[in-house]
């Protein structure tokens, strides 16, 4: 629910000067479908924590039947997790089964708590077991098996690709060099995995994205080898090798002019988008660029069109061909980092979602990381021509520009499934640093498929479904839930249920252990209760009632992180939260005459400077554009909450000056 006082906030300043402002509360007013938010307990049924500090649960997530029951289940990745002997950062892979009853385990308290089903461990310091899973029948067996990588970053000649089969009696331990199957090579930075028959032949076969190059400033890093990016694909069979050397021995190498041109995939998806009966391969380079139209970094999609036989390699810039291609329509957009595939329209083929999580919010400067997501409809003529996102995408999927915020990410996981179960896939969307005052909280919106929707959705306001992590300092805020998502029918009634993961989550007395959601049947739920009242100040008399600004909650009242007092015009920045330092607190003194603010020297690293503060009258909002911690420059932005006095505000919004 949104608040809108527009009223007027007059303050005797101490020189007997007075301010008169309009103020508007930041607010979902608009959103005209279900709020669900997880400080409400009964929005949710199950609550996983991490079973070490520093484990991160849920940094990857997949769902497959790993034990053949005909349910399916849910496998969670904890890369930095230490192991049982206290070795740091061996990593680890936790299977929980699905069956009916799951729904009654409730908040797990790990490791005391009820276990998982199936744990794999990795064996050795820094092997960071669990970095992305995947699931699928790779050995035509009938039931799923688990992919995982191991992968450090920036010692990329220690990556694994760990294939573990699935089986009717899987249960207990097991060490990583315990798995099935291993595969390698030289160097290797996995980005993105999938799975699904692309040369139907009823095996599921498995992709990888290695996106580790030669060419310097092209990251994740710099090595020597002979080949500057590739995507790998390994056919299902009956019998695999225990190992195998994906640099000879993939089954397809897909690259760019024969390896010596940048292939960098970070997107990967399967699905049939022309409807020809056989699965395409759908891959996202989101940091190319077109240099006929100076369009930098605006990202692209190639297709790969499925076939009955795949040649042993495919190249990109010559076999054109064998692609559709589908490219960005604006700079530095990277369209392509995210996919997904499913038929949305409900037209019998599937179609293309495109994430592009680091897009700028158009025509608006430094709005890196605001996100977008453009879907293209699948057709049987799809392959005919190359498509342009600027003329070519039939939808376009954004948060607005009054609930968005650069870094907020839209679009970094995406799924297509049918949640509402009317036999059309729905699109799921994560905003994992979303917030409405304050601290990368997270966001998962569900939009319903249909044949006709619209051109241009706003997620805040036309979604279906808005679930919302609390604001700090719910034990639940800060944790960027909807990094990881999944949906799965966990407990076999019929109906998806979504998996949330929240890595960055601190819960059970432990830090960054990291925490998952599992919210059966979400559509069948009702929007939360919400308070009326206008300011913090009725907060504590409300009980139960939910936030009307997403930052408070009956016993979790919070209270304000900026006091501005009107005497000695000290305004209090206690919680302001600054990549690698941490939380620092800041002093700001208010020159009245020219309204600006100096900091003061009570961080650390922090440097005095005059900043001009610019209040946004129809806002409220207070923006301090110069706060220098170290040798960088920050900016921090205020929403007045309340008008006591001293005045009170919240952090709305804070980034570094670009």
């Amino acid at each position: 629910m949104i608040i809108n006082n527009n009223r007027c906030l007059v303050q005797q300043l101490a020189l007997g000067i007075s301010l008169s402002m309009s103020l508007t509360l930041a607010s979902q007013a608009d959103f005209s479908g279900t709020v669900l938010e997880i400080n409400d307990e009964s929005t949710w049924e199950i609550l996983f924590s991490g079973k070490t500090d520093s484990a991160n649960l849920a940094t990857s997530m997949t769902v497959g039947d790993f034990n053949g029951d005909g349910i399916t289940d849910l496998a969670l990745g904890s890369p930095d997790a230490s192991s049982r002997r206290g070795v740091n950062n061996t990593g680890g892979v936790s299977i929980y089964f699905g069956n009916p009853a799951l729904k009654s385990l409730g908040e797990v308290i790990t490791p005391n708590g009820v276990t998982e089903n199936f744990a794999l461990y990795g064996t050795k310091q820094n092997e960071y077991l669990g970095k992305q899973l995947a699931a699928g029948d790779l050995n035509g067996d009938g039931i799923d098996d688990l992919v995982i990588v191991a992968q450090q970053d920036y010692s990329y000649d220690q990556t694994k690709v760990y294939i573990l089969y699935g089986q009717n009696d899987l249960s207990g331990n097991m060490n990583s060099i315990e798995a099935d199957v291993m595969l390698v090579r030289d160097f290797m930075h996995v980005s993105a995995l999938a799975i699904g028959d692309i040369n139907a032949d009823g095996i599921d076969d498995l992709v990888i994205s290695d996106d580790l190059t030669n060419t310097n400033g092209t990251p994740p890093n710099q090595v020597s080898r002979n080949i500057h990016g590739a995507v790998y694909v390994m056919l299902g069979r009956h019998q695999w090798q225990t190992v195998i050397d994906l640099a000879c021995r993939a089954d397809t190498i897909i690259t760019r002019l024969n390896g010596n041109g940048v292939f960098q995939v970070s997107g990967l998806a399967i699905g049939d988008v022309n409807g020809d009966g056989k699965n395409d391969l759908v891959m996202g380079a989101s940091k190319e660029s077109n240099d006929s139209l100076s369009l930098e970094k605006m990202g692209r999609v190639y297709v790969y069109l499925g076939r009955d036989k795949l040649p042993s390699t495919i190249d990109v810039a010559t076999d054109i061909n064998l692609f559709l291609f589908i490219q960005g329509s604006r700079v530095n957009e990277q369209m392509g980092e995210t996919l997904a595939v499913g038929d949305v329209n409900g037209d019998g083929i599937e179609d293309i979602l495109i994430g592009g999580p680091q897009a700028w919010e158009a025509d608006v400067p430094y709005t890196a990381g605001f996100g977008k997501i453009e879907l293209v409809y699948g057709a049987k003529d799809l392959a005919q021509v190359p498509l342009d996102l600027l003329d070519d995408a039939d939808v376009t999927l954004t948060l607005t520009s009054q609930i968005g915020k650069p870094n907020f990410l839209t679009g970094l996981t995406l799924i297509m499934a049918d949640l509402n179960n009317d036999q059309i896939d729905d699109i799921i969307v994560s905003t994992p640093n979303g917030f409405l005052n304050g601290g990368n909280n997270g966001w998962v919106h569900i939009v319903y498929g249909g044949s006709t929707l619209p051109s241009q959705i706003k997620l805040d306001e036309s979604a279906n479904i808005w679930v919302q992590a609390p604001e700090p300092a719910h034990r639940l805020a800060g944790a960027k839930m909807g990094n990881t998502l999944a949906v799965a029918d966990l407990d076999a009634n019929g109906h998806l249920d979504l998996v949330m993961g929240a890595p960055n989550g601190s819960l059970s007395g432990k830090t960054d252990n990291g925490w998952t959601i599992v919210m059966f049947d979400p559509t069948t739920k009702t929007t939360t209760l919400v308070c009326t009242v206008n300011d913090r100040r009725g907060c504590e008399t409300q009980g139960a009632c939910e936030a009307v600004d997403g930052a408070w909650n009956g016993a979790q009242c919070l209270d304000p992180v900026a006091i501005l007092n009107p005497v000695s015009w000290i305004l209090t920045i206690p919680a302001v939260e600054v990549p690698i330092l941490g939380f620092l607190s800041y002093t700001l003194v208010l020159d009245v005459l020219s309204f600006q603010f100096e900091l003061t020297e009570t961080g650390p690293g922090a440097a005095n400077v005059m900043a001009p503060a610019r209040y946004d009258t129809t806002s409220g909002k207070l923006n301090i554009p110069s706060v220098f911690v170290g040798d960088k420059n920050y900016w921090v932005e205020l929403q007045e909450v309340a008008d006591t006095s001293p005045m009170l505000f919240d952090i709305d919004n804070f980034g570094e000056n670009r």
